[in-house]
């Protein structure tokens, strides 16, 4: 499945602040080329996407799902 263009330019977005983040951090850069790093480029915690996660749905006032259930949910979705 392609992604759409708002998710491309979302992603393409992310990819400029990760630029800026590397930047900023000169020589204390640990990253690779990872979608999702903290500020010096090394992997976030899941735990972390899972309480921003939480938080997010809280403040759009959405019943709580966790995480993982997107997976699930999108699988359907993108079946029917």
């Amino acid at each position: 499945m392609d992604l759409d263009s708002g998710t491309v330019a979302v992603l393409r977005e992310h990819a400029g602040r990760q630029a800026d983040d590397l930047e900023k951090a000169g020589e204390l850069w640990q990253g690779s080329d990872l979608v999702f790093a903290d500020p010096v480029g090394r992997p976030v915690h899941p735990t972390t996407f899972t309480k921003l996660f939480a938080r997010h749905v809280a403040g759009a006032a959405l019943p709580r799902i966790r995480l993982h259930d997107l997976r699930h949910t999108h699988a359907t979705l993108a079946l029917k």
